[in-house]
């Protein structure tokens, strides 16, 4: 099987999720993306980038059937300049097209898709599902199958939709994420994420001063300048020193709320990350977290309630079983956090998709 992914950003520093796909997947794969990401990334697939203005009005001009596919496309100024960006890219079309994210990216996949006579799919995550109900339904409507990643999401989506989607955890490269060094005990409390208000750091830095334990805070976003206190914040690290950060941490910290503009996470990967790097998790019981973090390797608290953060974080670091609890996390993330099930759940998927033409045998978005 040929495969097609489209995503708006490659590499993506925040988005090392859809690294460990890409290189599970034993098909043939071509990356096409809106724009390039993050230096830091490690990316092992070469995108095709959209090229310029001239090539694309080139392209354009010799398919004139994309103009007429766009007419019952999103009439928000937005139809030609994807017709102009996806002329360049037909020829490299695979067998099935899939996007990460029901956002721009999963629009592109489907008109690339119907120019083509291919079938599509998109992977939702988090804010992306949430933010416009009506354009998600009609790109659900749209595609052969929807995928989201955790029980959370499901639920949601199928509350504002009415329509019915798959879920697939995603998962995480085992073999990358193995300990190199024994649990440390007395190493820092850890939280590795975009600084974001939905990210909840803000709770972590009010909290930092009374632990009484080193608080390290890796990222970068637009709460920067504002996320300042008893946290040493570190700024965006590359994944092989986030990962090396996380193995020598005490504990994993993931504070998530849901932000007041509605922007949320599913399940951050990190936590699954730490577990694979057999660390101890405190997490908020916000969206899907509770559905990865057991007593048995972490501890939840009602998210947003910094006391209850703190105590959460205290009560962990009294425990003298956290080298268990790691183990315990491990054991947990092999059974159900590894990307080689979660590909080859969503490569059946792909081959269950059918064409346009022949009839599909996944049609998970339709109503009930």
């Amino acid at each position: 099987m040929r495969l097609t992914y489209v995503l708006e950003r490659y590499p993506e520093l925040s988005q090392t999720f859809v690294e460990d796909e890409l290189r599970a997947l034993p098909d043939e794969v071509t990356v096409l993306a809106l724009q390039a990401g993050s230096t830091l990334a490690e990316a092992q697939f070469e995108a095709v980038y959209p090229p310029g203005p001239a090539a694309r009005l080139a392209a354009l001009a010799r398919n004139p059937r994309l103009v007429r596919l766009t007419r019952n496309w999103p009439s928000d100024g937005r139809r030609l300049r994807g017709a102009a960006r996806i002329a360049p890219w037909l020829a490299r079309t695979g067998d099935h097209v899939h996007a990460h994210f029901a956002t721009e990216a999963a629009d592109i996949a489907e008109l690339l898709a119907r120019a083509t006579g291919r079938t599509h799919s998109f992977t939702g995550h988090s804010t992306d599902l949430f933010a416009d109900p009506e354009a998600l339904r009609r790109r659900l409507d749209a595609a052969a199958f929807a995928v989201v990643v955790c029980e959370y999401d499901r639920r949601e989506v199928e509350r504002l939709t009415g329509r019915r989607v798959e879920v697939i955890p995603l998962g995480v490269d085992l073999d990358r994420l193995t300990r190199s060094t024994p649990y440390n005990p007395d190493g820092p409390i850890v939280a590795v994420a975009r600084l974001v208000e939905h990210k909840g750091l803000a709770d972590l830095v009010a909290v930092a001063g009374t632990l009484g334990r080193e608080v390290v805070i890796a990222g970068d976003g637009p709460l920067r300048d504002s996320l300042r206190g008893a946290a040493e914040m570190r700024g965006a690290l590359s994944p092989r020193d986030a990962r090396a950060l996380i193995e020598s941490a005490s504990l994993l910290v993931a504070p998530s709320i849901i932000a007041s503009d509605g922007s949320r996470d599913g399940i951050p990967m990190v936590i699954k990350e730490a577990l694979a790097l057999e660390v101890p998790v405190v997490a908020s019981d916000a969206v899907g977290q509770p559905e990865v973090v057991e007593p048995a390797w972490g501890a939840l608290y009602q998210a947003g309630d910094r006391s209850r953060l703190a105590a959460a974080i205290t009560a962990m670091l009294d425990r003298p079983d956290r080298e268990a609890m790691g183990r315990a996390g491990r054991a947990f993330a092999k059974r159900n956090c590894d990307v080689r099930r979660q590909t080859a759940e969503l490569r059946e998927l792909f081959a269950a998709s059918g064409t346009p033409d022949g009839g599909s045998n996944v049609r998970s978005t339709l109503s009930r």
